[in-house]
């Protein structure tokens, strides 16, 4: 759990589906967040997708969500990485890091996720075959690529 007094993690926590939890993304603005979790659920530190405006971007779940009353509508998280989740203390670090060197939360998400990354990409190999129909002109670059 989050304390905001203390700004210190106490334990890590599960949010079932409906839930409202706290995100940290890699974009600029404001720190936290709110969106509602999926199905399947989501632990503290867990790393997702999750959208803004219109584009999908890369967050932590951070605590239970933090503003219970908005007047916008919450949209859920896109997609749970499939990825170990951050534990306490690493969010521990980067939270007091943002705080020694001044820069937001985002940034130090930003440093610790590399959103450059396709993290999910997964490792695939194509196979090419010459189809079954006859090559009218065999001219030299032909051959070399065949």
């Amino acid at each position: 759990m989050f304390d905001r007094e203390s700004r210190k993690f106490t334990e890590n926590l599960f949010f079932e589906k409906g839930e409202t939890v706290a995100v940290v993304t890699i974009q600029k603005g404001k720190e936290f967040l709110d969106y509602l979790v999926p199905k399947g659920g989501v632990a503290t530190g867990a790393i997702v997708k999750v959208p803004i405006r219109n584009r999908i971007v890369l967050g932590v779940v951070w605590a239970k969500g933090l503003f219970s009353q908005t007047p916008y509508k919450k949209r859920e998280i896109s997609k749970v990485v499939n990825l170990p989740r951050l534990n306490v203390n690493v969010l521990d670090f980067l939270l007091s890091s943002s705080e020694y060197n001044i820069f937001s939360l985002n940034i130090a998400i930003r440093l610790c996720l590399n959103p450059s990354l396709n993290l999910e990409n997964p490792n695939s190999s194509y196979d090419y075959e010459i189809g079954d129909q006859k090559i009218q002109i065999q001219t030299s670059k032909r051959k070399r690529v065949l």
